[in-house]
């Protein structure tokens, strides 16, 4: 998702769901989030992808779909899906945001004892939700997918531009903030409801660079963090733009040391 070209606007949100004290009567074990930003294309194709994954594996589960100032009829199109599949939710909101933004909402809103988010192209296959679920279930706070990992494989690997761009990324990571994990920026995690709460109750970055700072509080709390290995497929998407995302991910990095420096994740808002 790109950011927008004016953030001072208060985004205005709406959401479509089942019935609210149906939904608090039976909090679910999952709530996956799936931030989007025009996603028209693929939307449904996903949902059902997800969907038939998640019943097969009989989990209990309510599925997310933030959207991130969409405007190509996204929104209506999974308004349309949920009124046939009730544990579908639609967070919508404008003006666009970034993705940090939209998963930040999403936590907001989940219920469920763990809460994982994926990206709409479903690069991250849906089946790593099982490693997810089995990592959070022996006791770790935090899972993230990693293409760094050793049993890590792409299957279609992204065009070289975009190569580059992350490995600079990664390394600016591991010199400025995190150096224990060398893929913060994989489009899969998973948290434990209540960890989740506290730190995006304090993360601040509202584009890509929030999976780092997320990590980097984490690092901070001291909470168990496992990565986890997965199989990748490239899949064209005209949200990247390389070389203005580089310079606002890089600027981004910074913001977060300095906020780390002044103290402005000291404070914890979740209480």
């Amino acid at each position: 998702m790109r950011p927008a070209d004016n953030v001072a606007l208060a985004p205005v949100l709406r959401e479509r769901q089942h019935s609210q004290d149906e939904a608090d009567a039976h909090p679910p074990l999952l709530s996956l989030l799936i931030p989007v930003y025009n996603e028209r294309l693929r939307i449904v194709s996903t949902l059902e992808t997800a969907i038939n994954y998640l019943e097969r594996s009989e989990i209990d589960y309510e599925l997310i779909v933030v959207s991130d100032g969409s405007t190509d009829g996204t929104d209506e199109l999974v308004s349309q899906f949920a009124t046939t599949h009730p544990r579908v939710r639609l967070l919508a909101y404008h003006p666009n945001r970034g993705k940090g933004y939209a998963v930040r909402t999403g936590m907001a809103a989940a219920r469920g004892t763990y809460v994982m988010f994926i990206d709409a192209d479903l690069t991250v296959p849906i089946t790593i939700v099982g490693q997810f679920l089995d990592a959070l279930q022996d006791g770790y706070d935090i899972v993230i997918a990693s293409r760094r990992h050793p049993e890590s494989s792409i299957v279609a690997p992204p065009p070289w531009k975009r190569r580059v761009m992350g490995n600079v990324f990664a390394w600016l990571v591991r010199r400025l903030l995190v150096d224990e994990f060398p893929d913060t920026q994989c489009g899969g995690k998973a948290y434990r409801a209540d960890v989740a709460r506290r730190l995006f109750a304090r993360q601040r970055i509202d584009h890509f660079s929030f999976d780092a700072e997320v990590i980097f509080l984490a690092l901070r709390e001291g909470y168990r963090i496992k990565e986890v290995p997965v199989t990748l497929r490239y899949v064209p998407t005209s949200s990247i733009r390389p070389v203005r995302d580089s310079l606002l991910m890089l600027r981004d990095l910074l913001r977060i040391r300095l906020n780390a420096w002044r103290g402005v994740y000291d404070h914890d808002p979740s209480g």
